[in-house]
This record gives C-alpha cells, structure tokens and sequence, in this order.
C-alpha cells in the first residue's frame, strides 16, 4: 500500500477553535487557527436555515427552519469534533433571543449534540461585530452596521474604542416580511436611532450577508475588477444609487448581479431599504465593506491585549513568510537592505513596503513562467487585513515587479489602474529592488548584510564586501540597471 504521507500529518500547526452562528437567517460554522494574530479561516460551511422567518407574526421560530439548523448543527459539531478543535463556541443571535420556543429549542440542541448555544444580547452583538471588524482595523473608526435576517445592531467606533451602540429589529427577513405600514415603521424606528450617532468620524462600515451581497451587485454593475469584499469602499452617491436600483430592479437581474440564490433576492432588496435610510439618517462622507464581523469578533475578544494591539497585515505577512519562504526571515533583511529606497516613501507605504518583503518568497514553488500572477492573486485574494484595496493592489504590483510583467491577464491590468501612478511607480521600484536582492543572494537569509546599495549624487551603488564578490555577475548587474532605470539614477556596482 502506497502511503504519502505520515499518518499525524496536520495541515495546521496551531491549535483550532471553531465558532457556530447560529443567526436568524443561516447557521455558519468557521473553525480558525487559533492563537494568531490574523488567523486564517481552516473551515467555513454555511446553511440556509431561516429559523427567524415569521418571527414578528407567530413569536416563534420557524418549525422547517429548526429541523434544518438542528440537522447543521450535528454535522457541524461532528466536523469540529474531527478536526480536533480544542475549543467549540456556540453563539445565537436575534431569532435565539426572541423567539418564545428558543429555550426549549436550545436545551434540544444540547441534548442532540453537546453544544452549549451562547444568546447574545443586541447590545453584545453590536459590540462583537465591532471587535470582528477590530480584528481587521484595530483603530478602527466610523459606524458599524452589522444586518442580520432579524435585528440590525450600530455601534459607534473611534480610535479602536466603542463609544456606543444599539441594537435595532431592521433584519432583512423582518423586512421582507412585513407589510408596507409595518417596514415603514421599521425604517422610522431605525432612521431615529441612526440619527443619534451623526454626524460620524469615518465610514459606515457594512457587515452582513444581505450588504456584502449587495456589494457584489454594485462590483458586477461597475465590473470593478478586485472582486474582493474585505475593505471594499464605495462614495454615498454610488450607494445611493445602488439602493435604489436594487429595490427597483427585476429580481433575476438582482439575483444575476449579486451571485445569490433566488431565495437570497427578497433579502437583498430589503437589505437595500435598509441601508438607503440609514444613508438619509447619516449621510456618512464614505462607506466600506468587512467581511469580517460577529464570528471574527468573538476570536478578537477572547485574544490577550497585546496580541490585538499587534499589525494584522504585518502579522499575517509574517505567518505566510515562515509557513511558505524558502529562507524565513529573509523578508525582514531586505526590507533593511533597501532602507535607502525605501526611507523616501511615506509611513504607510514603508509599512506595506515591509508587509512586501515578508511575502517576496511566498509563492515559489509555482513554475516560473505564473509567479508574478499567482503573486498579485495571492495578494488581491488572500485573508489580509489592515489595508484597502489600494494597499492590497500596492503589495501586488511590487510583487509583479519583483518576478516579471509580461502578459498580465485584463483582470490584473485593469486592477493595477485603480493605482494613483505615484504609488505605482513607487511599487515598481520596490518590487525592482526586491528582485535585485532576491537575485544576489538567492533569498538566502543571512548573505545581504555583507552587501550595501547606497544613492549618492544621482547615482545607485551596489557595494559587494570581497567575501561575497563572488555573488556578482552579469544578471545582477542587469538587475541594478534595471532599478537604477526605475529610479532615474545611473548605477553602478563596487566588488
């Protein structure tokens, strides 16, 4: 029998913690590497339950509804029994605490699967979607709208600190499912309660199924290319519009656009109204998308201080480099080396200038000819936080630079658009100088202290110590010609 790997093998060599939502509309296990700073997401499964449908007229949950979540809910807990998770955390939401049969449904969940169902208050689940947008934005700012199918929670942020919150019955189930006097009244209660928190410092900052479906929508109508939901930003007008069109619009057409089920599109619409008050209540000078909300903040709220007051990106950067780079901690060395260049950048590109450099390496057992590409998708799709989609096209670009440019796909090409050409210069020469250390030394970790480049009198210097003159050749060469074109310096290289 053929055996290709050993039988203890684990994919993750940090421990698991899982989380089960168990929301008004789905119920969604996500089970994270734990004790990370950015942890990655090592399973995530979703089912359609719609346990809070019909809530405002019986006061009950869903019947059909509860025999699917309790059916997710054995499988889910089997999967993270498997998986060995050293810690399972069951949470309810709006439906789990309203509901008149919730508690007799809750000691049901325990008795057919073990699982302890933690109810959330509104006010707790306005604070925990705040602190999963924290574990993305850690001084984070704005208002954030966390949408579920029974309530809509805001809480008020600045500076990474919650300064208030409230909890509102505007679920897009509730919506769809009220008559026109009722949703009316819906929409008067949440503008008032918006009102209160204008004006705000910073986005409105969108969490939800119903909003990041939405979302989707306006990337398809505007076929932005970054088809990335995390930090995804849109002006007021554009939200505007985008509300009124998917109120109005055939449903197919929404249904089309957004990607979703055709049991998704009445929320979806209703996520829309919802949104198009708060708009009016707020008018907010920009709003934003996270994918990360009420799961992630129950991970955030559990880490030590210190830990959440560490650099996501950086964090996550670092994690990739030691789990993928040829040459861990080479990443930190050229960052160093290129001091020269890179101390003319402003502070928050030196910052993704040094998130670049942990991920030079990341992708280098792909064959040659598609690094650059798998590169800037690594980059544009993987679970980073701490950047917009500028940032993420920034660190791509670099990347693209740091291998080669030649027939990029129309995708990238229009993505690398949405650059200013300053910060697109400033990453070719970042990712030029990356490939130039890269070269001399083979990303090897310890070799690029016996070497130096310097700028000086409109020229850059490659200085070699006589221990490694060896390390020069003609491709170096081309490489620091290459960069010193990039920087309109002449070069030379001193061996």
């Amino acid at each position: 029998m053929l055996q290709t790997a050993p039988k203890d093998l684990h994919p993750s060599t940090l421990p698991l913690v899982g989380v089960i939502d168990v929301g008004s509309n789905s119920i969604r296990l996500v089970i994270f590497e734990d004790d990370a700073r950015s942890p990655d997401y090592f399973f995530n499964e979703k089912t359609i339950c719609r346990l809070g449908e019909g809530l405002s007229a019986t006061g009950k949950l869903n019947p059909r509804g509860k025999e699917r979540a309790l059916a997710a809910l054995q499988r889910f807990v089997g999967i993270a029994r498997g998986m060995g998770v050293r810690e399972l955390i069951g949470v309810g939401t709006a439906a789990m605490r309203e509901a008149a049969d919730a508690p007799a449904f809750r000691d049901e969940i325990a008795r057919e699967t073990g699982l302890e169902i933690r109810v959330a208050t509104g006010l707790e689940e306005a604070r925990l979607s705040s602190c999963g947008v924290m574990l993305g934005w850690p001084n984070a700012q704005g208002l954030i709208a966390d949408i579920g199918g029974s309530s809509l929670e805001l809480a008020k942020v600045e500076d990474g600190e919650i300064l208030g919150a409230v909890s509102t019955n505007a679920g897009h189930l509730r919506l769809a499912d009220a008559s026109i006097d009722e949703s009316a009244s819906i929409l008067e209660q949440l503008r008032d309660e918006a009102s209160k928190f204008a004006p705000i410092k910073g986005p409105l900052v969108l969490i939800g199924g119903a909003w990041r479906a939405l979302a989707k929508a306006e990337m398809s109508r505007q076929k932005y290319p970054l088809n990335v939901l995390m930090g995804y930003e849109v002006t007021p007008d554009a939200i505007r519009a985008l509300c009124e069109w998917a109120i109005s619009v055939d449903p197919q057409q929404l249904k089309k656009a957004a990607g979703a089920s055709s049991s998704r599109v009445a929320s979806i619409a209703a996520g829309a109204r919802a949104l198009g008050c708060l708009m009016d209540a707020l008018k907010p000078e920009n709003v934003a998308v996270s994918a990360f909300g009420l799961r992630e903040g129950l991970i955030f709220d559990r880490m030590p201080k210190a830990q959440r007051c560490e650099d996501p990106l950086l964090a996550a950067a670092l994690a990739m480099e030691v789990r993928s780079a040829r040459s861990p901690g080479f990443g930190q060395e050229v960052y160093d080396w290129l001091s020269p260049i890179i101390s003319g950048f402003p502070a928050d590109q030196q910052r993704l200038a040094l998130a670049t450099c942990h991920l030079h390496d990341v992708n280098w057992r792909q064959h040659p000819d598609f690094r650059a590409a798998a590169c800037f998708t690594t980059v544009t799709r993987a679970n980073l936080s701490g950047l917009g989609h500028g940032g993420r096209i920034f660190i791509g670009a670099a990347l693209l630079h740091r291998y080669k440019t030649t027939e990029l796909g129309a995708d990238v090409s229009a993505s690398l658009k949405l650059l200013p050409d300053e910060k697109r210069n400033s990453a070719e020469a970042l990712g030029r100088a990356l490939r130039l250390g890269a070269m001399l030394t083979g990303s090897v970790k310890g070799m690029l202290n016996k070497t130096r480049i310097e700028i000086a009198d409109g020229e850059l210097a490659l200085i070699l110590e006589p221990s490694v003159a060896h390390l020069a050749g003609e491709r170096v060469e081309r490489r620091l010609n290459a960069l010193g074109d990039c920087l309109g310096l002449a070069s030379r290289m001193i061996a």
